[in-house]
């Protein structure tokens, strides 16, 4: 009997069940009922209709099928993405089928980079920018980055950092809600880095120094994102209802030599775990994306089922680099779809 993939109860709890579709995309099942609301009738017909080929496995573990074990881990550890499964997790999902390997749901690309670091194909689809560019950054890092050329080019944006001219016409796109996120001088640091990197030619070392830029946003920023919800530090001249102190918030550049420096020291594990056959990582909705793909050209689908939106105007985030309305637009439109 094949092995059913573990996954997360439906209540955050340990000890819960997965059943899980072989061939397909997991289905979670825990303490609560499977079906309940207006909608029970339907989802009731869709069990029974997949009861044969679903399997129940109970040694769960929260470390396994959530976001902490990836705090360690090469690559996986440059951005904090809570909604993410651990690559031990997605791993164990890989033996459930064999051929190229579809997350329609891809978040940080856990699954796909997995796939690709054991020699199949693969494609991961992500509405939101913030997960698919990290997704990309860890593929091209374990898959043929010149380090030392990465090196040099950073140690050439954090000098640039340091110049004390300005760079106005360069300053962070904000929209109404990311206003007095950043403290002054990291806003004039946040301005500086994109103009340096709009000078740059080489596309792919521009990309992982924006990308290294965009992972310490929210470190640098005086906000918090919790779940859904973005929390201000008191500190940044808001009128608030209710906030936080965030303790020490390190400079721009503080923040982005460290990341500089994780991503040159994970560069050769990411080539062991990760290297072989880049994932294609396609920034989309799956609503639009999967049309797109040809018949019979998945073997296995491995996926975590989003979070349904429960408002149609989700707030976007400071660390959204490269402009919170772009991204405010696409979730609008996937909530009405």
């Amino acid at each position: 009997m094949q092995q059913p993939l573990p996954f997360k109860d439906v209540n955050g709890d340990e000890g819960g069940h997965l059943r899980c579709v072989r061939g397909g995309a997991p289905v979670v099942h825990g303490k609560r009922r499977l079906v309940s609301g207006p909608d029970a009738p339907a989802r009731a017909a869709l069990h029974r209709r997949f009861a044969g080929r679903l399997a129940v496995r109970d040694d769960l573990n929260r470390r396994l099928v959530s976001y902490q074990a990836n705090k360690a881990q090469p690559g996986l550890r440059w951005f904090k993405y809570k909604e993410g499964f651990s690559a031990t997790l997605a791993r164990d999902a890989l033996r459930l089928g064999e051929g190229p390997v579809l997350d329609p749901f891809a978040g940080l690309g856990t699954a796909v980079l997995a796939a690709g670091g054991s020699g199949r194909d693969a494609t991961g689809i992500e509405i939101m920018a913030v997960g698919a560019r990290a997704a990309q950054a860890i593929a091209e890092m374990g898959n043929g980055v010149d380090v030392g050329a990465l090196r040099r080019a950073g140690a050439r944006l954090l000098r640039a950092l340091a110049d004390k001219s300005a760079a106005t016409e360069h300053r962070f796109p904000h929209v109404r809600i990311t206003e007095m996120a950043f403290p002054p001088d990291t806003e004039d640091a946040i301005a500086k880095a994109r103009a340096f990197l709009a000078r740059m030619r080489c596309a792919q070392l521009r990309f992982l120094l924006d990308f290294a830029c965009m992972s310490v946003l929210e470190e640098v920023s005086y906000t918090r994102k919790d779940g859904q919800y973005l929390r201000w530090d008191e500190r940044c001249g808001r009128t608030l209802r209710g906030a936080m102190h965030k303790g020490a918030i390190p400079s721009f550049s503080t923040a982005l030599a460290a990341r500089l420096g994780q991503m040159t020291a994970d560069a050769a594990a990411l080539r062991r775990d990760y290297g072989g056959r880049p994932p294609r990582i396609v920034h989309g909705s799956a609503l639009a994306e999967l049309p797109k793909l040809a018949d019979a050209s998945v073997g296995l689908t491995v996926t975590s089922l989003p979070t349904p939106i429960a408002t149609t105007t989700p707030a976007p985030t400071p660390w959204n680099w490269h402009g919170s309305a772009t991204i405010k637009r696409r979730s609008q439109r996937c909530a009405r779809r």
